[in-house]
């Protein structure tokens, strides 16, 4: 027996050895929690109320690198075990993560199009100042200023003014480069903005060498016009001028005219192309040059510049030609008048229309007389009378006029004033616009008051209210 106080232990109160939270392999155990509710949300083209997802596939920037490269393996090795909840939720992250790439991308092609046509025109603008001045050519005098009067003093002075303003900036920037007009003429205004052909062909390189060697030929053509001639010449080391028959776009033209037997003999060349001998070296010395140039090359890396084409080539030259432009202004050249003829030319021009007065004078007389013989537009006894005895007057006028419009040198436009006629012509369609509303405004309203009395009627006739025979020939009306 035992003491009391110390007899044996309940077994209900038996201290018993609790098992382990974890498994064998040292790991807990899945959560037995009940789970939770899907929270819905309304998400998506396809689908009106898509499930919430309780674990992503994987995080949004490895999705978009993996998208970016054109690989979605990644995206249905997670999604093959998944139901077709999950699977869709996944869907609609993965569109929306390649729809706003997508949408980055066209906008930035589009961008690059437009930055892309205002450098072909501006380039193309520099140039021809350019190769005017390398002429010698000066700004002529408007022909016909607006006001349609003319004024030779006005002119001059106009004309020694632009001429000594030219001679300044000659004489600021020194001797002009010439344009490479032959580069210039192989560009179009989305030359710079894409690559000529697909990346994946396999004669993609040599495309880009020539995209790249006409960037590179302008580049420098724009540096020595900014004096930077050491600059220019370490652009140009890396260009080597070939005919364009030895140009892939020839070859290519060559291959498909031949039928690809070889058969037809390239064309002989027109012209010669500029491409570039090494990619890497001749982008690195483009942006030494842009550097040496005082531009920014932040965001134009040479990884960038070696595809020839795209918005860091497009940037570069853009700013090099602003560069250019402040150095050698445009200058506006409108149209001038013809070259004065010598004295000799006019001594037989004159000559000639001495012996075609009485030509004219026929020719005129004779349209006078038929038109007298036909009356068109009246048959009044004074017409008649114009055209008879009184037609001498109008007849020697027309005469006159054309002996003027014959002579040489002369000026047609004296009389006009084109600047005049095109105002009353504004005046003239104005005013017609104006009675049109007008009008408009009478017909709504006549209308109107034409559908009140319809009704009037038509309620009078509903009631059985006989009006008197004038109302009713009011409403018939």
């Amino acid at each position: 027996m035992s003491a009391p106080g110390e007899g044996p232990v309940p077994s209900s109160h038996t201290l018993q050895k609790q098992p382990s939270s974890r498994n064998a392999n040292g790991s807990r155990p899945a959560s037995r929690e009940p789970a939770r509710e899907p929270a819905f949300r309304g998400e998506g083209d396809g689908l009106a109320a898509v499930p919430a997802c309780p674990g992503r596939l994987t995080e949004a920037y490895d999705v978009q690198k993996a998208v970016g490269k054109g690989g979605y393996a990644i995206v249905y090795k997670g999604i093959r075990a998944e139901d077709g909840r999950v699977v869709a939720v996944k869907k609609v992250e993965v569109w929306r993560i390649t729809s706003s790439a997508v949408q980055s991308q066209a906008r930035t092609r589009s961008d690059v199009h437009g930055a892309a046509a205002e450098l072909y025109e501006q380039l193309v603008l520099l140039a021809s100042e350019v190769a005017a001045r390398l002429r010698g050519l000066k700004p002529p005098p408007p022909s016909t200023p607006p006001n349609g009067k003319r004024s030779s003093a006005a002119a001059a002075a106009a004309a020694a003014s632009a001429a000594a303003a030219a001679a300044a900036a000659a004489a600021a920037t020194g001797p002009l480069a010439a344009p490479p007009m032959e580069t210039l003429r192989g560009l179009h205004p989305l030359y710079f903005s894409e690559p000529l052909v697909p990346p994946l062909r396999s004669d993609a390189d040599a495309f880009q060498k020539q995209q790249l060697g006409a960037f590179l030929h302008l580049l420098a053509w724009l540096l020595r016009l900014n004096s930077r001639p050491d600059a220019a010449a370490a652009v140009e080391a890396h260009l080597e001028i070939v005919p364009a028959a030895q140009a892939p776009t020839a070859r290519l033209a060559a291959a498909s005219r031949s039928g690809g037997g070889g058969a037809a003999a390239a064309p002989p060349p027109s012209h010669r192309l500029p491409l570039c001998t090494n990619v890497l070296k001749g982008a690195e010395a483009a942006k030494r040059g842009a550097q040496v140039l005082g531009l920014s090359t932040e965001f134009a890396p040479v990884n960038a510049i070696a595809l020839g084409h795209g918005r860091a080539v497009v940037g570069l030259l853009q700013e090099a030609v602003a560069a250019s432009v402040r150095r050698v202004p445009l200058g506006v050249r409108p149209l001038g008048r013809p070259a004065e003829a010598s004295a000799e030319e006019d001594a037989t021009a004159a000559e000639e229309v001495s012996e075609l007065e009485g030509d004219a004078d026929c020719v005129v007389t004779a349209a006078s007389a038929s038109a007298g013989a036909n009356g068109y537009g009246s048959d009044d006894g004074d017409d008649e009378a114009e055209y008879g005895g009184g037609g001498a007057g109008p007849a020697s006028a027309a005469a006159q006029r054309a002996r003027d419009s014959l002579a040489p040198g002369a000026d047609k436009t004296d009389g006009l004033d084109g600047s005049r006629q095109i105002k009353l012509m504004h005046d003239a369609m104005r005013s017609m616009r104006k009675e049109m509303r007008r009008l408009d405004i009478r017909l709504g309203v006549a209308r109107n008051e034409l559908w009140a009395k319809q009704m009037t009627r038509a309620r009078q006739l509903d009631a059985g209210v006989v009006g008197s025979e004038g109302d009713e020939e009011e409403g018939v009306g």
